[in-house]
């Protein structure tokens, strides 16, 4: 996005002809709508495409900003409008003579399954001939996080992304820098998708190019390595998200020492796998590193919460108080009541509050994230899910269960409009409801709430999953409650076996199955299989002790 940046600092220059502006115009209104600012960045690309003329370069930026105007006019539904883009970017490609240029979707309907054929249809060989044009896939990558509707948005990326991954290495040849940054980009949209098994290919793609290219001691050698570990964090393989994400620490440390913003930065990371692993002292070790590189006003505010979430499970829960209060402090004073970091602070601090039983200071802490979020987002927003997702927490908490199941709902309607059903968030959202449900004594709609969370997760991670060990254990209480005694014990005998495999026999979670296990066995009348199941949870955790 180079090109991009740098049209900004232009923009500020004496006099430029009125195409040159009209360029530069082009340049920062595909940064606004990228950025999200898209009403703006809209205004800005059609002041553009009045001001730019018709030679060669100008009419491929042209090409580009008439089909960034196409999709934000596709997906406001404005479909008198919206075609007429269409044609315009259409009869621009004709005329730069490279219809291959067009890489947004018909303005009919198509299956996802016709992706590739439609692509190798459009002769990708000669798709790009300058960087400009691979600068043009990279921004209506971007521009594809604007859109809310699921299929639209899944079919355009679809079709970019196999752009995407073709044609850096067509151009530049598989070994180079370029298609490393390529597939490093494509990882870092796929991952925000929520789609981690391709961000975990693209980014091994990346790595494997620059370890070739730079060996392991080079900066973005780490970067690949730091971004890979956060994807397998993400998709739950703790023990490579470790492994990779040390490899980062150890590069940074060599090239910069220990007192480099990169190298608190992998610390601070490496201890988020540290704590997910259950090593919490070892985490606060990582944590306190990150704390103590003196390069204090802008990295404090990250590293402060998984300090202070490290000292709370090791029990300083002074501490912890201490330390979240103090980051909210900071973010306050660097940007501000009204911004996106502060309302991290305050929901980071409704945390320690809930977990201390002060659940009305905690409700209070929320309430302050919630606004700030809803004026920052609006309704349609992923931080603002998560703020209603939140609030129905600490309601039902208070016991204010008829709250809490509208809150959840609307996270839930948020989280479909803008992931889609098949996201790791939705299916969170609808376990979250189901739990509400059960407690409001509608097991019928609990058990389905938590049976469409299990679908996604099966979906999303396989069978082998901490988040599907999870959904199952939760299916089997509301099983259990409804009567269904075997297909509880059924769901019981899945959990148990996943997070043997995940965790080995010695882990608590592996113990609570037993445990739930047995029980389920004893009110089925199999008392010797009970007996069984309850010993093995009694000598886990006599081993655990």
């Amino acid at each position: 996005m180079k090109l991009l940046s740098d049209a900004e600092e232009q923009m500020s220059c004496s006099s430029f002809s009125v195409g040159h502006r009209g360029k530069l115009l082009c340049y920062r209104g595909i940064c606004q709508v990228a950025s999200g600012k898209t009403e703006d960045g809209v205004r800005t690309l059609e002041n553009a495409l009045s001001l730019m003329s018709s030679n060669a370069d100008q009419r491929i930026l042209r090409v580009m900003a008439i089909q960034v105007l196409t999709i934000y006019h596709r997906f406001k539904n404005h479909f008198s409008i919206a075609p007429q883009f269409y044609n315009k970017a259409l009869e621009e490609c004709r005329a730069v003579g490279d219809t291959s240029l067009l890489i947004i979707p018909p303005m009919e309907k198509k299956e996802l399954n016709f992706v590739d054929g439609e692509i190798q249809e459009r002769k990708p060989d000669s798709l790009i001939t300058q960087p400009l044009r691979l600068e043009i896939i990279c921004v209506e990558l971007r521009v594809t996080r604007i859109n809310k509707a699921r299929a639209g948005r899944l079919y355009f990326s679809a079709s970019v992304q196999t752009v995407c991954t073709r044609y850096p290495s067509k151009l530049f040849g598989e070994e180079h820098a370029d298609t490393a940054r390529s597939y490093q980009s494509l990882g870092v949209t796929q991952y925000k998708m929520g789609v981690f098994p391709s961000a975990h290919h693209s980014e091994q793609n990346a790595l494997d190019i620059r370890i070739k290219l730079f060996g392991d001691e080079h900066a973005d050698t780490a970067r690949s390595y730091e971004s890979l570990g956060v994807t397998q964090d993400h998709k739950g393989d703790f023990t490579s998200a470790l492994q990779s994400k040390q490899h980062a620490l150890d590069v940074r440390r060599k090239l910069f020492g220990e007192e480099h913003a990169d190298t608190a930065r992998s610390y601070q990371s490496l201890g988020v796998t540290q704590y997910n692993l259950g090593d919490f002292a070892s985490a606060l070790h990582s944590e306190e590193h990150a704390l103590d590189v003196p390069v204090v006003n802008c990295l404090e505010k990250n590293t402060q919460t998984a300090r202070r979430v490290t000292q709370h499970d090791l029990g300083d829960f002074a501490s912890v108080l201490q330390s979240k209060q103090h980051a909210l402090d900071i973010r306050i004073k660097l940007f501000g009541e009204e911004h996106a970091d502060t309302a991290r602070s305050y929901e980071s601090l409704r945390v320690t509050q809930h977990q201390q039983g002060d659940f009305t200071s905690a409700l209070h802490s929320k309430q302050h994230a919630f606004d700030i979020r809803i004026k920052l987002f609006g309704e349609e927003h992923a931080d603002t899910a998560r703020s209603y997702q939140s609030l129905g927490v600490t309601q039902y908490n208070l016991g204010d269960f008829a709250s809490a199941l509208h809150s959840e709902e609307h996270a839930l309607d948020v989280r479909r409009k803008v992931f889609g059903e098949e996201h790791a968030d939705t299916a969170r959202s609808y376990d979250s409801l189901g739990v509400t449900q059960y407690n409001q004594g509608d097991f019928a709609s609990a058990l389905q709430s938590k049976q469409h969370a299990l679908d996604i997760r099966i979906k999303l991670f396989g069978k082998e999953h901490e988040d599907k060990a999870r959904t199952y254990h939760s299916l089997v209480v509301t099983q259990y409650n409804l009567g269904d005694f075997a297909s509880s014990l059924h769901s019981e005998e899945h959990a148990l076996d996943v997070r043997r495999k995940l965790f080995g026999e010695e882990h608590a979670d592996t113990a609570r199955s037993y445990e739930s296990l047995g029980a389920i066995q004893h009110d089925l009348g199999d008392f010797a299989s009970a007996l069984q199941s309850k010993q093995h949870a009694l000598d886990v955790r006599l081993k655990l002790v």
